[in-house]
């Protein structure tokens, strides 16, 4: 494995002191170097700390330097977060508008249907009332049904129970689709 070498200027900053002072260094010896050339000196790491130890102050800088590096990603990603649980909460917030909308909808729907429901038994009722002061021949041909007045003849097709159960599945149906509609 090939570690890097440092060069004079690297290895002063390494060691935390001046570039004459690793010079004087090499000169006289105290410190070896790998090689020399036209780049200048080139300085093992092992051999720069052997000659010029790390300090426990130059350790707990590098500490504090790496716990700031994590502590800035930390933040970065703390950031992030808060910004997709700001959009999280806005589309919360959307749905329950969302929610509540439909519900007042349906709510609407339900009176409307029950408004029909009360016409429809008004009108039964009526039809029922003219039935009992004057009651209608009744006389069947296919599927219709003929009620013939005293005094005249109408066509009136015959309401019962089944229409308005009918009716009922209509608007249930209806009500269900505009809900579905709602949702896609």
């Amino acid at each position: 494995m090939n570690t890097p070498l440092f060069s004079l200027n690297q290895a002063a900053k390494e060691a935390g002191k001046s570039t004459s002072t690793i010079s004087k260094y090499l000169k006289n010896g105290r410190l070896s170097y790998v090689s020399k050339d036209e780049g200048g000196y080139k300085i093992d790491p092992a051999e720069l700390f052997r000659v010029f130890p790390k300090t426990n102050s130059e350790h707990i800088r590098e500490k504090k330097d790496r716990k700031i590096a994590n502590t800035s990603e930390n933040t970065i990603e703390y950031i992030q977060l808060q910004a997709e649980r700001d959009i999280l909460d806005e589309k919360l917030k959307m749905r329950e508008e969302q929610n509540s909308d439909l519900k007042n909808r349906i709510e609407a729907i339900e009176r409307e249907r029950d408004d029909w429901r009360d016409q429809a038994k008004q009108g039964l009722r009526l039809l029922e009332d003219q039935s009992k002061k004057n009651p209608p021949e009744k006389i069947e041909k296919g599927d219709e049904t003929i009620l013939r007045a005293g005094g005249g003849e109408s066509r009136l097709k015959a309401i019962s129970g089944e229409i308005l159960a009918a009716l009922g599945i209509i608007l249930c149906l209806l009500m269900f689709a505009m809900v579905l509609t709602l949702y896609l």
